[in-house]
């Protein structure tokens, strides 16, 4: 039989002797060239054929017989012509030949090693350079592989900088970053080579990647971030500086909102020191200032005393935060308090707002030295204090909290505690609350309650050298004993904190016995206690379980406040008091309860030991089995779903993938807070349990939630349906009864539902003022200038729409050509006075908001061109003459509204926020009689014919709701 022939290098005729086995005859006196390129040529072939029929055993088989027949010398580079040349390297997928071949050849080197004397010779620089090459082009798994067997990652390897320069010339950055971090080339690198064009590119995670394991570039990384969010540095110039240009910039993930949160997660990623990034640390405190002054002059929602000592602790003595504090109060128009604060923190008069310098002139000498020296006292008398509610009280006299800060005091503690018969004890801790990154907060306060007595361990007093080690004593007997029963409310978050506030208590607290966590026994029993009247448990928190048990709710409004500022107000001890007393009292209760029912329950099995054991195991999370699902109080008392519930009580957060849908239900009168689109999934949860708001969220993070609240909490909302059918899935989910009155019941930009009236008079004479204040912002940083609503809630929406008439819906109108005289008047206005304004974006004639832009992104003024805007296209029409007009129909609305909120002079609405009269186009003026203004961000509504469009895209759910009117008019619902 006649042996098939193929040729090799030079035209040589390669004779086949043997195939299937993989033998081959190579003719004699070839050139060590030729002999080489002859080698591969004639094995590649058989072993692809082999491969293709997936006969792998045999391809390992052939492979070991080819390398065999040669010289070890050679093995390297026959190797890698064979890899080079296989037709599957470059196919990007784990399982190939090459990929094979190299694993086989690892194999064989590991058991026949060579000297590093032989390596030396046989891998020159040119070899390595052709194995980089490979590899560069590979899977990842190849590159590793070749990376190990050709040396790319030993200390001599800067020759394939080379390789790698060319590969950023070529704008290569992602395949560049992918090659230094394999062979550990990043001394070669500057942070503009590659980490920063990867930023620009919104490739974080990558840089991520390159820069793990080397803190020296983390921190540089991080340094030249905070650098961008510097005030008013030009990123787009540092673009056109760049030596390489970067191809698909992501300008928007440039701004510094998005540039501060990667840093803070840079920081928290690699552990590094805040004091790097002066600017993103600035820029935190900052936000937590907005956000206090937010809670206090927007949602009067914290005391006076305890607003004050939040800001003093907060700010410190950074100078800088301190000015932005003023700022942020002039920008509230609370101009006298601006001028005390900033004779508190002395600040220099050239840094402050002309308005404090000229206040500050007209105070007196002895009211400035009062008001210098005591920040305390009240400097906002006029506000009005929070209605009183008749709380649950605590039953210790006065005398009985005991403050302890020696070390006397403590060992006096556990002799009281120890000295009775059964001891038991409550336990709580507080600490101060964190705003900003640049604090850190530890356990403060441990309360210890007994029957008698209530103990307020000071830690910020006994954790010093002096007392550490009779305090690490103190909690060793009192925890670890077995005769002290020990209660709390999700008391392994108070153990955890406490082991992160002081490490040497952590091993004390791995011991701990006898812990009771009354969250888990509530549920518990209250599961197994037939329903009882009209009674219906919260859905988180200890307060709910007190007002269960006792009727009344407990008084929270110290809870956010400086525990580490001493003296302690004596509201401060006296809550502290009865969050650790009021266990003892509900733990009573709770076993009364087990004895009258005769329930068989051992009142000490929620201990949180077991619990902090489990959470150990890392291994096994909590997904991959199907846990047992903890009963919500709701379910422990056995309770049929609710009744039906009008649109206004439902109140939920939405996750950032269900922005659209957040906004419709907004428009139907719920009660909706939408996350940002760079917010973690988690901050719905921390929304939740906060303002207790139910979740809507979908996919995996609806997963990762749903075990962390109660069921009927949150709703897994299905994506691949319109956000029509989307708004009717979670009424019906929590049993929504919306009405016509409900539509528009809440501001779209805001989700504020407290309107004020304004009449057209009113509207006419604030709009002409208006133009005479436009034009001079006194903030310049259009990404700083944020608005209330911009400021907390960030609810702008972004993304498509569901809704079939979404482009009728979502289009821009321009307002009319202002008239010459207007203008005229306006100039000379603005130079006369020089009152700032803010910018102003395009309205809608529907009176409702669709740019989803808020106020620090409006660049658009108002337009000096001709308009097409026929008022009485808006108007007019069936819709608007069958509401009978706005005022009827807002006043059947479950909105609230005030009278006198105007302010005139200013053009603001409520407390000193601006009134958007501006973004009305002028020739509503002259067929629209009312107004309604939202007084939390100013946004001005009237009725048209985008309300009827809403009805009738909603006629499902408001037909719906019709049905059930009568349930309402039962009193089944109240609003």
């Amino acid at each position: 039989m006649n042996n098939p022939k193929s040729t090799g290098s030079g035209g040589v005729p390669v004779v086949k002797t043997d195939a299937s086995a993989g033998k081959f005859w190579v003719p004699k006196g070839l050139s060590k060239d030729q002999l080489e390129k002859t080698r591969f040529e004639v094995w590649l072939e058989p072993l692809e054929d082999m491969w293709e029929e997936q006969k792998k055993k045999e391809v390992c088989q052939t492979f070991h017989e080819a390398l065999s027949s040669m010289d070890r010398r050679v093995h390297h580079s026959f190797v890698l012509d064979l890899v080079d040349h296989s037709r599957d390297l470059r196919k990007r997928k784990p399982d190939t030949l090459a990929f094979l071949i190299l694993r086989e050849f690892d194999t064989m080197l590991s058991v026949k090693k060579m000297t590093e004397e032989e390596l030396t010779r046989i891998l020159t620089p040119e070899l390595r350079m052709q194995a980089f090459h490979l590899a560069a082009s590979a899977h990842s798994n190849v590159f590793d592989i070749l990376s190990k067997l050709y040396y790319l990652q030993g200390p001599d390897n800067s020759f394939l900088v080379s390789r790698v320069r060319v590969m950023l010339a070529r704008q290569q950055f992602k395949e560049a970053a992918t090659c230094v971090t394999k062979v550990n080339l990043h001394n070669c690198f500057s942070l503009e080579d590659i980490c920063l064009p990867l930023i620009f590119q919104d490739k974080a995670n990558m840089v991520e990647r390159y820069v793990q394991g080397f803190p020296e570039l983390q921190e540089a990384l991080v340094r030249q971030l905070d650098v961008f969010c510097e005030q008013g540095y030009d990123i787009n110039a540092y673009l056109s500086e760049m030596t390489i240009s970067v191809p698909g910039v992501r300008v928007e993930k440039l701004r510094r909102r998005h540039m501060t949160k990667l840093i803070l997660r840079l920081v928290k990623m690699f552990k590094l020191d805040m004091s790097i990034c002066p600017n993103t640390a600035k820029s935190k405190d900052l936000g937590a200032i907005k956000y206090l002054i937010h809670k206090r002059y927007i949602e009067e929602s914290m005391a006076q005393d305890v607003w004050e000592e939040l800001i003093v602790s907060t700010i410190g003595d950074n100078k800088s935060v301190q000015v932005g504090f003023i700022d942020q109060l002039v920008w509230y128009n609370d101009i006298p308090a601006a001028a005390r604060w900033a004779r508190h923190y002395e600040i220099d008069v050239n840094q402050l707002p002309e308005a404090v310098f000229e206040e500050l002139q007209r105070s007196d000498a002895s009211n400035a030295a009062c008001e210098e020296q005591d920040v305390g006292e009240n400097w906002d008398e006029e506000l009005p204090d929070a209605p009183t509610v008749d709380y649950y009280p605590l039953s210790l006299p006065g005398e009985r909290i005991i403050l302890v800060s020696t070390a006397t005091g403590i060992q006096q503690c556990l002799a009281d505690i120890t000295s009775k018969q059964n001891p038991m004890v409550g336990i709580d801790m507080e600490w101060r609350p964190s705003f900003s990154p640049t604090q850190k907060s530890k356990v403060a306060l441990c309360q210890i309650a007994t029957h008698e007595t209530a103990y307020l361990l000071d830690m910020t007093a006994l954790w010093v050298s002096e007392t550490k080690d009779i305090v690490k004593d103190f909690f060793q007997q009192l925890l670890q004993s077995e005769e002290i029963l020990k209660l709390g409310f999700e008391i392994s978050g108070d153990y955890k904190m406490l082991g992160q506030s002081f490490p040497e208590l952590q091993e004390v607290l791995k011991g701990e016995k006898r812990t009771v966590d009354l969250n888990g026994l509530g549920k518990q029993i209250l599961k197994e206690i037939p329903r009882s009247g009209n009674s219906r448990i919260g859905s988180h928190g200890l307060t709910d379980l007190v007002h269960y048990c006792f009727g009344k709710y407990l008084d929270k409004r110290d809870r956010i406040s400086d525990w580490e500022r001493r003296p302690l107000r004596q509201a401060q001890m006296t809550y502290a008091a009865l969050d650790a007393f009021c266990l003892l009292e509900v733990y009573a209760y709770l076993k009364e309860k087990v004895s009258y029912h005769g329930l068989q329950i051992n009142m000490e099995q929620c201990n949180s030991s077991k619990t902090n054991k489990k959470s150990k195991s890392k291994a096994k999370p909590k997904l991959s089995k199907s846990p047992k699902k903890k009963p919500s109080f709701s379910e422990a008392l056995n309770q049929p779903p609710p009744p039906p519930i009008s649109a206004g009580q439902l109140a939920v957060v939405c996750d950032n993938m269900l922005q659209g849908l957040g906004r419709h239900l907004r428009s139907c009168g719920v009660d909706v807070k939408v996350l940002d689109n760079d917010d973690e999934h988690d901050e719905a949860l921390q929304i939740s349990l906060k303002e207790g708001r139910a979740i809507l969220t979908a996919g995996q993070p609806y997963i990762q939630l749903k075990s962390k609240v109660d069921d009927g909490k949150i709703m897994c909302v299905q994506t691949q349906k319109k956000a029509k059918n989307q708004v009717q899935d979670v009424l019906d989910f929590f049993n929504v009864t919306v009405t016509p009155a409900d539509i528009f019941s809440r501001c779209q930009l805001c989700n504020g539902n407290v309107y004020a009236k304004v009449t057209n008079p009113e509207m006419r004479q604030l709009w002409l003022h208006k133009q005479t204040l436009l034009g001079k912002s006194r903030h310049a940083d259009k990404d700083d200038d944020k608005d209330v609503c911009g400021n907390f809630e960030d609810v702008m929406i972004t993304g498509d729409d569901d809704y079939e008439d979404e482009e009728d819906e979502l289009r821009y109108m321009r307002p009319t050509k202002q008239s010459s005289d207007s203008g005229k008047t306006s100039s000379a206005t603005d130079q006369a006075q020089g009152v700032a304004s803010q910018p102003i974006i395009v309205g809608n004639p529907y009176g409702y908001l669709t740019s989803h832009a808020s106020n620090q992104d409006r660049s658009t003024t108002v337009a000096d061109s001709s308009s097409d805007f026929d008022p009485t296209s808006v108007c007019t029409g069936t819709a608007f003459e069958a509401s009978a007009g706005a005022s009827q129909y807002m006043d059947r609305s479950p909105a609230s509204y005030t009278e006198g909120a105007l302010d005139f002079s200013n053009v603001k609405v409520g407390k000193s926020v601006d009134f958007q009269v501006d973004l009305v186009p002028e020739g509503i003026l002259d067929v629209v009689d009312h107004f309604f203004c939202c007084t939390t961000c100013g946004k001005v509504y009237w009725e048209g014919k985008h309300f009827a469009k809403v009805c009738n895209q909603f006629a499902h759910v408001l037909d719906r709701g019709e049905d059930r009117q009568g349930k309402l008019d039962d009193g089944a619902v109240t609003a």
